[in-house]
């Protein structure tokens, strides 16, 4: 479970509520100081969670005549999973939130605060000293992980900083994009002696580390490769986006391809579990018959186009999307999909367009052997609360 359920599982779960013997009425009335809450654009934690629990008392009584309702028993089962969110009450989630406002952060605005490493460090202490208040809280843990890996990219200062940022410059890499996956071999092979250069000076930085993996993933594939991208006509892109019919049966054909080969050359796991992955999503009969049924739709269709900056993380070079973040992402592709094909009217196309970007979308998956997102969390180099409650926060709002 990911951190936006506090808000975003409420719109989804009481969406179908009804029951002649569930008072729907009266759940809505135990839901609604927390729905004018999020509607305020607070990022309140202490608040929040306040009006969270006012909201579980409120509904105890009511749930002996929904229990029968199985979309009541099932909304009530993601609800109370909410509960970890709030572990502690107001004793966590006001002193967790006074570790921002101490360091000098505002929290009231709710997205990307200007967190220093000098901010960093002194919230990771205050944050510390909350573990046996905080014991069980979903967002004390993922805020203790994530400033763990703020603070280690602290290390080196500026120097490490710098130097890492233009080992990459002078390959010519954008380091905006915040993706190693467009690495040809030869940038590889340039930045990877040159992050050999800083490993005294950035030694125990996160970033470096990160960095320093993925660039010798992709310079160990390249040694040992065989060519076999080239023998099979591969383009290492694909999909880079929902494709054409034509281009879908191309790259499967490469997929094909380049399993019966690879073995030959290399074992590699994250190699193996990618390919896995890509058959799949070749034998996917309903993508398959979709790309002919849909395929006036698809070629007049702008979602490649409008969509694909959501394909690849926004982060800083060796920084580190959370799995929260990576379904975030996930989300907004989907979205971006199904409303960009408005324009066609053609019965089941949006939810054609939305279900296929998910599956573009979870191939590229970070993690190994894919991932598993139940909603959306809020795509940030690195998490806290406060980002946590403005994703979420926004979710609720649009869903009334």
């Amino acid at each position: 479970m990911n951190s936006s359920l506090l808000l975003g599982i409420f719109a989804v779960c009481l969406i179908d509520l009804a029951s002649a013997q569930c008072d729907l009425q009266a759940v809505m009335g135990c839901l609604s100081d927390f729905q004018q809450l999020s509607k305020s654009g607070s990022t309140d934690m202490a608040a929040m969670c306040l009006s969270f629990q006012k909201a579980v008392t409120c509904l105890a009584p009511l749930k002996e005549n929904c229990n029968s309702d199985e979309n009541f028993q099932s909304s009530m089962t993601s609800f109370n999973s909410v509960e970890s969110m709030c572990a502690g009450g107001g004793e966590c989630t006001g002193r967790l939130q006074n570790c921002y406002m101490d360091a000098g952060i505002d929290t009231t605005g709710g997205i990307n605060p200007n967190i220093t490493c000098e901010d960093a460090k002194t919230i990771q202490t205050c944050v510390k000293g909350l573990s046996t208040v905080c014991e069980g809280n979903y967002v004390f843990s993922q805020t203790m992980t994530s400033f763990q890996d703020v603070v280690s990219n602290c290390i080196g200062g500026d120097q490490c900083t710098v130097g890492l940022r233009k080992c990459y410059v002078d390959a010519g890499i954008d380091t905006t994009e915040g993706s190693n996956s467009d690495l040809t071999c030869e940038d590889a092979t340039n930045i990877q002696k040159c992050l050999m250069s800083l490993g005294t000076v950035c030694k125990g930085n996160f970033g470096y580390d990160a960095s320093m993996t993925s660039v010798q993933r992709v310079v160990t594939n390249c040694t040992a490769m065989c060519n076999y991208i080239k023998e099979c006509n591969m383009d290492y892109t694909f999909p880079n986006g929902i494709p054409s019919k034509p281009d879908y049966e191309s790259g499967c054909r490469a997929i094909e391809c380049v399993e019966s080969k690879y073995k030959r050359c290399f074992t590699d796991k994250a190699m193996e579990s990618s390919i896995k992955k890509m058959k799949a999503f070749c034998m996917d009969a309903n993508l398959k018959n979709g790309l002919e049924t849909y395929k006036d739709c698809l070629a007049t269709s702008t979602i490649n186009e409008d969509c694909k900056g959501h394909l690849a993380p926004k982060i800083e070079i060796g920084g580190n999307e959370t799995e929260a973040e990576e379904c975030m992402r996930i989300e907004e592709y989907a979205m971006c999909a199904k409303n960009g094909v408005t324009s066609c009217d053609e019965e089941g196309f949006q939810a054609y367009a939305e279900d296929t970007a998910r599956k573009v979308i979870k191939l590229k998956a970070s993690r190994e052997g894919g991932i598993e997102c139940t909603t959306s969390a809020g795509v940030q180099a690195f998490s806290s609360y406060v980002l946590i409650l403005a994703a979420a926060l926004l979710m609720f709002t649009k869903a009334f």
